[in-house]
């Protein structure tokens, strides 16, 4: 497998992840979460395969989980760059934990 292998495959797993999964988060905390759990599972896969390999655990699992982590990772980064589609912030007030009073911008009661 080479490089320009590598790129197609991810693309490729994008497009698959696109089609099955057609709505996508509208705010970064959930679209990390993706990414994060993809990576958790290639981080179970890579302990997997140190570990068990004895027990038919395949570098392919490894391979598998990477790509689709990259492919996450790709789609939260183009949803960061699509214009018109910004990120919603929540219009919830923050509270100051001490004084429970409402904060500002700058975390400020």
């Amino acid at each position: 497998m080479n490089r320009e292998q590598v790129i197609e495959m991810v693309f490729a797993e994008l497009k698959r992840a696109e089609e099955i999964h057609t709505s996508w988060p509208d705010d970064p905390i959930h679209c990390a979460a993706i990414v994060a759990e993809e990576a958790g599972e290639l981080i179970q896969a890579s302990i997997d395969y140190h570990y068990k390999t004895n027990k038919g655990v395949h570098l392919q699992r490894i391979i598998t989980e990477t790509i689709q982590t990259t492919a996450m990772g790709f789609r939260l980064l183009f949803a960061l760059a699509d214009e018109g589609k910004p990120f919603v912030k929540p219009e919830t007030d923050l509270i100051c934990d001490d004084c429970e009073e409402t904060l500002d911008e700058n975390n400020s009661p």
